[in-house]
């Protein structure tokens, strides 16, 4: 069966995670990579318009009833917060990607070129196209990413930055302080 094309779904606000959306990712099993972004939701997240989608994507694909144990795009995040991290904990999380890099805009539509604006932990919605697969006894909804808008800041998950932990490792040196050059004369001076 051709595969039918339908439309974009706005999410609602998320948390940005494991987000690969400035240079391609190759996932095991994959020989192209891919863009990709894994959005964790609240659970009061009103998320009717992406089951609405996924539900007619599943209806055009089966229109006679569809297959057991179709494959969710929404999972629970419960079941990854031991691995993942407390953010996913009574969290809705679900994961899209696309082969395209995906346009990256801040909260006033302005496009965000730099990495370090997409991390971890800040606020964003995207838009996602879902689609049906049927692949090797594989079934199930799956979302391609469109576009992704970074709305505001929020606390890094994963743990500090890079900045702050390398503040915890070294003590503050004053100007005029102790010599710290390393001028061997010899390998015994090592």
């Amino acid at each position: 069966m051709a595969q039918k094309n339908y439309y974009d779904v706005k999410t609602p606000e998320f948390r940005l995670s494991f987000p690969h959306l400035f240079e391609a990712q190759k996932f095991e099993g994959e020989e192209q990579g891919s863009y990709s972004l894994v959005m964790v939701f609240d659970k009061a997240a009103d998320l009717k318009p992406l089951r609405e989608a996924c539900r007619k994507a599943i209806a055009d694909q089966w229109p006679k009833g569809a297959p057991a144990n179709l494959r969710s795009p929404l999972c629970d995040g419960n079941e990854k917060a031991d691995a993942w991290g407390e953010s996913f904990k009574d969290a809705i999380y679900v994961r899209a990607k696309t082969r395209r890099r995906p346009p990256v805009v801040d909260a006033r539509g302005l496009p965000v070129e730099d990495p370090e604006k997409a991390y971890p932990g800040c606020y964003c919605r995207a838009v996602v196209t879902p689609f049906v697969y049927d692949k090797a006894g594989n079934r199930g909804v799956s979302l391609q990413l469109a576009a992704v808008q970074i709305l505001r800041d929020g606390e890094r998950l994963g743990g500090d930055d890079v900045a702050t932990r390398a503040l915890a490792m070294f003590e503050p040196v004053e100007a005029g302080g102790p010599d710290l050059s390393f001028n061997p004369t010899s390998l015994d001076d090592i």
